[in-house]
Parts: C-alpha cells; structure tokens; sequence
C-alpha cells in the first residue's frame, strides 16, 4: 500500500477516524504526508445511494473540502495506551458490577437484602456469612464464596489499573495542569488528555465540550 501511495504522491490524505485510522495517520504522517481525520458523522450526510468504498472515498473528499469541517487530532500510541488503559479498568469495573449484582440478587431471593454500592455490599457481606438464615444454604454459600473471591481478584487489578493512572498523571505536565481546576482528579485529567491531546486545535471551550 505504501509503494502505491509513494507512487501517488499525495500531499494530503483523509480518512474517517475509525478503527486502525490513528495508526495509519501516523503511518503516512511518517512519510511527510499531511493526514486528516474526519468523524463518520460528518461523513454520512455525503454519502449517495448504493454505499459502496467508492462511494464512501467520494464522501470523505466532499466532506474534506468544506471550509468549516472539524477534524480529529491524529493521536500520540501514548495516547491511545492511555485510553487502553482506561478501557481496561471500565471492563473490570463493569465486570465487579456485574458480579456485585448477582450475589445481591442471589441473596434477596432468600429474604436478604443488601445495598447496591460496593461499599456496602463489602460492609455486609461479613454479618451475611456468618448469619444461620435456614434458606441460604451450604451449597448457595459455597456458590457466593466463589464469586467473592473473583470479586477480589477484580478488585486487586482495578487497584493495579489506579496506580498506573496516577504513574501517568505524576508524569504528565497536561495532566497536572488539568488537576488543578477543582473537582478535576486523576482519572478525569488523564481520559481528557488522552482523548483531546493537541488542545490547540479547538477554538474555545464550548468547542472542546462538543
């Protein structure tokens, strides 16, 4: 693909920023070749009937051409680790939720009900165990004692995933300057950076927020 481009010459290349478009802007912008990002939305409304690559490559040159279009930043791989790393604890902790629930509604089909927050959850289960309740039997004990220590293993690489957030942070000029407004924490300061990176590239804050 490359000797074909070389062959081409382009001095501007657009793409959708759709999956893999960070890596081949980086790709092309290695070759001295100027890449732009388009969002799929801005794309859509240029797209005619019968959508094919064709088509849709028609699309995003329109598209481009328009003098007020937006364009993505083309992110840093520090970025996009950053943003993995974001994603990763969100899965883990979508997976201790997922977990929480289903002890909690174990539970309240025999008659206990526990509070919904982790914080409770972990200040109840202690009197719930040692609790005789006739229909929470040993083998429903067995079952929940199993999911409670998965619920740990969870817990233990969430930690893991906090203090490579703050390992970022503590190394992240943008991200201490971000920690600085009130309200603004580790997690927040770095998913901004990560997902905005050049600010220059807005004109205002209300443009940022969109």
């Amino acid at each position: 693909m490359f000797e074909a481009i070389a062959r081409l010459n382009p001095k501007l290349v657009v793409m959708e920023a759709c999956s893999s478009a960070h890596h081949w802007a980086r790709r092309l912008q290695g070759h001295g070749i100027d890449v732009r990002l388009i969002s799929p939305q801005y794309v859509a409304p240029f797209v005619k009937t019968n959508k094919n690559d064709r088509n849709d490559a028609e699309a995003i040159v329109e598209a481009a051409s328009r003098p007020a279009m937006r364009f993505v930043t083309v992110k840093t791989i520090q970025q996009q680790d950053i943003q993995a790393l974001h994603r990763l604890r969100q899965l883990l902790v979508h997976e201790r939720t997922a977990i929480i629930n289903q002890v909690r509604g174990v539970l309240a089909e025999r008659g206990i009900v526990v509070a919904q927050s982790p914080a409770a959850f972990h200040r109840a289960m202690p009197e719930v165990q040692a609790n005789p309740n006739d229909e929470l039997s040993q083998f429903c004990r067995g079952l929940i004692v199993e999911l409670l220590e998965h619920l740990k293993s969870l817990e233990e690489r969430i930690g893991s995933c906090d203090a490579r957030v703050k390992a970022v942070m503590a190394s992240s000029e943008a991200c201490k300057r971000i920690s600085a407004i009130d309200g603004v924490g580790p997690l927040t300061a770095t998913a901004i950076v990560a997902a905005v990176g050049d600010a220059s590239a807005f004109r205002n804050g209300r443009h940022l927020a969109a």
